[in-house]
């Protein structure tokens, strides 16, 4: 350690800048869910900042490379420490989200080193939070996204500091950590002591999270009373054997299991009931539900409660003709072209029933984006022998309603971390959010506990209370805040109840989830434009000064 804090007060040693890149890593690390050391959130990019003032003054001999490699480092480092368990589930997936996903946070950082030198540092500020910005934005539209690390979510433990999401959502938390950043190394900088600036920063960080702890104080859930139950089966995904005594039940059994399960927990009052994510992993044809004997299970003990809706998670296939089929349709000689869904089934209590595809999809394990099929080898992919294919997935979200007319929004693993996705479900009229989940993929890492911490976001951004159903765990409830309300534990077999309040009322980020990214893309949009302008302009002033002299 000792050793570590006379390079970095040495700013002429060969390891300085390394160390620089390793102290960012760290906080970035340290400050991440599941840990608990959040405020190094505000200088976690101190650092590179100091990289960049560095290679400016010292004017390296490749001074955009020099600084791109150390920010990469620091990125990749954060990426790797923080999201290493994926490579439980796909050791492939793994090795390509930490490369693309690392490449994608790395590239705003080289623009605003460009735009420092041309334009100085205050304009390079605002460039970099513009492009960082809406690089998260779009890393949460297209089919490469891993917004896992958009610097939002970094609060997730903490949904006290930033009930304020419910006006910006988590790009507001995005601005909160990059301004404190900038304001903290401009401090450092200045190496005095500084009130006036020291009191800013003071400011900056407290008031938001004061502000934030009023309005989680005064806020009253709202909303009718609906008494919701989730079930939690304890299984292990790969062999469906229940954890906790190593059976594998054939199908019909697990269901009796499930049914079994649930019962010990639903009331004459219970209107909902949510299954995790495939909790029934048997492939079914959807132009055929009514034939199936398991839907008819499914549908008989549903029947027993008269106010009763079931959500559960399903496999299920859609076969198309050749002229309509899609870009990840497969095809064999029994279906033609057909599509594999991650689809949640909803029975109704008025005898409906519904599906809902999975739209957002995990690059790498569902779909292989941009390809949609990829042979590689096989012991790269656990359980996917060798080929991962992409799955189906749905243009738009809809909802499902029970009689008395609350609809829920459901809302299948990975989607729970795209706070704009979610807003689509709650302005089409969701008041109940259902999150159902595997969770098990990851082992008993930090992965299902930083997904399940994200989620609390979610219910904070649309003020949407929500019910969580893990196929391992966490399944919990949370209220409009944030709170967790009641919770299992990892490999906890159980089924558990509590009265949720349906919410109808439209935050003013889910009326606009869009106003701080397309405001971060036209400011992108018009700094770069006008850097371009002014460099071309300076160039041709230079090349005709050296005109002019030459003729004199």
């Amino acid at each position: 350690m000792d050793s570590i804090l006379i390079i970095l007060t040495n700013q002429q040693h060969r390891y300085y800048l390394v160390c620089l890149s390793l102290l960012s890593s760290a906080c970035f690390w340290l400050a991440w869910p599941p840990n608990h050391v959040t405020p190094l959130l505000f200088v976690a990019l101190v650092p590179l900042l100091l990289i960049e003032r560095q290679v400016e003054q010292y004017q390296y001999k490749h001074p955009y490379w020099t600084f791109y490699k150390y920010a990469y480092l620091t990125l990749f480092l954060w990426n790797l420490t923080t999201t290493w368990w994926v490579a439980h589930a796909t050791v492939a997936g793994a090795v390509f989200m930490l490369l693309v996903n690392t490449f994608c946070m790395s590239l705003p950082l080289p623009l605003f080193q460009w735009m420092v030198k041309h334009h100085g540092q205050y304009v390079g500020y605002v460039a970099l939070l513009a492009y960082w910005i809406s690089m998260e934005h779009i890393h949460l539209q297209w089919e490469f996204s891993f917004p896992w690390l958009n610097l939002g979510n970094g609060f997730a433990c903490w949904p006290e500091w930033v009930q304020w999401y419910e006006y910006t959502g988590a790009l507001g938390g995005t601005i909160w950590v990059f301004v404190a950043n900038f304001l903290f190394y401009h401090l450092l900088s200045k190496k005095a002591s500084l009130w006036w600036l020291g009191s800013l920063c003071g400011c900056w960080v407290l008031l938001p999270m004061l502000g934030s702890y009023c309005i989680y104080a005064n806020y009253q859930g709202q909303g009718e009373q609906t008494e919701v139950v989730v079930m939690q089966p304890n299984m292990d995904p790969y062999t469906g054997a229940f954890v906790d005594t190593g059976e594998i039940l054939p199908i019909q059994e697990r269901v009796s299991c499930f049914t079994q399960l649930s019962e010990m927990q639903l009331t004459p009052n219970t209107q909902f009931l949510v299954w995790p994510e495939i909790a029934i992993d048997s492939l079914f044809d959807e132009q055929k539900l009514d034939e199936y004997p398991l839907i008819e299970q499914l549908v008989s003990f549903r029947q027993q409660y008269p106010q009763l809706s079931v959500l559960t998670g399903i496999n299920s296939l859609v076969g198309y003709s050749d002229k309509k089929a899609t870009k990840t349709a497969r095809f064999s000689q029994r279906y033609g072209y057909y599509d594999i869904f991650n689809t949640a089934l909803f029975v109704g209590n008025q005898g409906t029933r519904a599906t809902y595809h999975k739209s957002k999809l995990v690059p790498g394990a569902e779909i292989v984006p941009y390809i949609y099929s990829l042979a590689i080898p096989k012991i790269l992919t656990p359980g996917f022998n060798g080929r991962l294919s992409s799955l189906g997935m749905q243009d738009r979200p809809n909802l499902f309603f029970n009689q008395k007319g609350i609809g829920i929004a459901p809302v299948i693993c990975y989607e729970s971390i795209y706070g704009d996705y979610l807003t689509d479900f709650v302005r089409m009229g969701a008041s109940l959010i259902f999150s159902m989940t595997i969770d098990g993929w990851w082992g008993n890492s930090p992965g299902y506990q930083q997904h399940f911490h994200y989620t609390r976001l979610r219910a904070v951004e649309s003020r949407r209370s929500i019910a969580r159903s893990a196929l391992k765990g966490i399944s919990a409830f949370i209220n409009q805040r944030g709170d967790i309300l009641q919770a299992t534990q990892y490999e906890d077999q159980a089924a558990i109840r509590h009265t949720l309040q349906a919410n109808s009322v439209l935050t003013f980020y889910v009326r606009h989830d869009q106003f701080i990214a397309n405001t971060a893309l036209g400011i992108s949009l018009v700094v770069s434009l006008g850097g371009i302008l002014c460099k071309t302009s300076t160039r041709r002033k230079r090349k005709k000064r050296t005109h002019l002299t030459t003729v004199e």
